[in-house]
């Protein structure tokens, strides 16, 4: 009886002290660096252990470790057992979501879209929800699978209006496929649905940067003009690409004295910027055309 009694206490203090502090040693190896130390004693805690938490930590750890180390089918192989033999753990759903980065991050674009269709099928209320829709539609989009990025884009466009960076990103990509597609009507409507917000100026900067290209694009100059001078009148985000872009639409519209002007006017006032190239080989080819003119 007395046996049976220090048994139970071994079984139900010991061996969970023992095996939590194997996790974290196997852990703290991992975040050394100490791969391989590490992997031995995730495989020991799977052998004793099959079926319990610690064998679903020793999983995790094994597959950050094979991910860390470039073995990326290895670390999905983890991931896929954690799937198969834990499918009712809520851990399960971080199996599926980094099964699909994974696959993402090989360029296995095929393959990763389909890990996360399968997760925004499985977990529609799941944690990483907003982010596998968002990157499925940007490997849809990146593919010229435009309506299946576009479902996408706008599921989130519908249900996520309060998430703004999802949100304001999935509007200014919607715009930029219809203007691939050569809807510019539809693009600038999209650039248009970006929130303006106190800590959005930027992306709102940007959306209405694209959105005077289209208008020149639709050579509609003067409108272009106005958005351009919106931009530089009311924030400094972009200013530099607004300058470009007011430069070209009054050269469009036959401005070439005024389109010179903005061009100098930039490198003077941001002599360092990366547009400097582009902009000394813009007033270079004006000096000439104004010359023939």
């Amino acid at each position: 009886m007395r046996n049976k009694i220090f048994f139970c206490f071994l079984f139900f203090f010991i061996l969970p002290v023992i095996s939590d502090d194997l996790i974290n040693q196997a852990e703290s190896l991992y975040q050394k660096g100490k791969y391989e130390e590490a992997i031995k004693i995730c495989l020991k805690i799977k052998k004793v252990y099959p079926g319990s938490d610690w064998d679903l930590s020793a999983h995790f750890i094994t597959a950050k470790i094979y991910e860390a180390r470039g073995e990326n089918e290895k670390a999905i192989e983890e991931y896929k057992k954690i799937i198969f033999n834990f499918k009712d753990n809520i851990y399960a759903e971080e199996a599926f979501f980094y099964i699909a980065k994974i696959r993402t991050k090989m360029g296995q674009y095929i393959n990763a879209v389909k890990a996360y269709e399968a997760y925004i099928q499985k977990f529609p209320d799941g944690k990483y929800i907003i982010l596998a829709i968002f990157n499925a539609a940007l490997i849809y989009k990146q593919n010229a699978n435009y309506s299946e990025a576009l479902n996408k884009f706008n599921d989130i466009l519908r249900k996520y209006n309060s998430d703004f960076w999802f949100y304001n990103w999935s509007a200014i990509y919607s715009g930029h496929i219809y203007a691939e597609k050569g809807d510019f009507d539809k693009a600038i409507e999209y650039y248009d649905r970006v929130i303006k917000k106190e800590n959005n100026e930027a992306l709102l900067s940007l959306a209405n940067l694209y959105k005077g290209m289209i208008f020149i694009k639709k050579k509609d100059y003067e409108k272009a003009k106005d958005t351009f001078q919106k931009i530089l009148k009311t924030t400094s985000s972009f200013s530099e690409e607004a300058m470009l872009g007011l430069a070209e639409a009054n050269f469009k519209s036959g401005e070439y004295e005024l389109a010179n002007e903005i061009y100098q006017s930039l490198l003077e006032i941001y002599p360092d910027t990366v547009w400097k190239n582009y902009a000394e080989n813009k007033i270079k080819k004006l000096k000439k055309f104004l010359e023939k003119n």
